[in-house]
């Protein structure tokens, strides 16, 4: 969860406070506009679940205790990383930060299903 939380804070504050630039890297159509407005409701959403992790890290995860959260998790990520690898496979070149992205967010995934199905170890 920590992990989840510090790239999801990082990557929400990137957005949400250099959306043009940003955009730049990512090859936006327009640097004005709704392409610049969804670009900070992104952000917003990213640093809203950053912190929504962080604040459950120490919590007790998996199976019943926290499936909530886990599960909001695991829906954001996956449908995250499928996009992101559905843009690759259709594009004729894709620069290697969106292969980055796809891959962490599919990684991420994964972890979440691991947490879903997994019972919290007791200390």
């Amino acid at each position: 969860m920590t992990s989840s939380a510090v790239l999801f804070i990082l990557m929400g504050l990137g957005i949400s406070f250099f959306p043009q630039e940003t955009g730049r890297i990512f090859g936006t159509a327009s640097q004005y506009g709704m392409d610049l407005l969804i670009m900070k409701m992104v952000g917003a959403l990213l640093f809203g679940f950053g912190v929504i992790n962080f604040m459950a890290r120490r919590s007790p995860i998996g199976g019943i205790y926290g499936r909530s959260i886990v599960m909001g998790n695991l829906m954001m990520t996956l449908i995250i990383g499928a996009q992101f690898l559905k843009f690759v496979f259709r594009q004729d070149a894709v620069a290697g930060q969106v292969w980055i992205i796809g891959i962490l967010f599919i990684l991420f995934s994964l972890g979440f299903i691991k947490l879903f199905f997994t019972s919290p170890v007791e200390e």
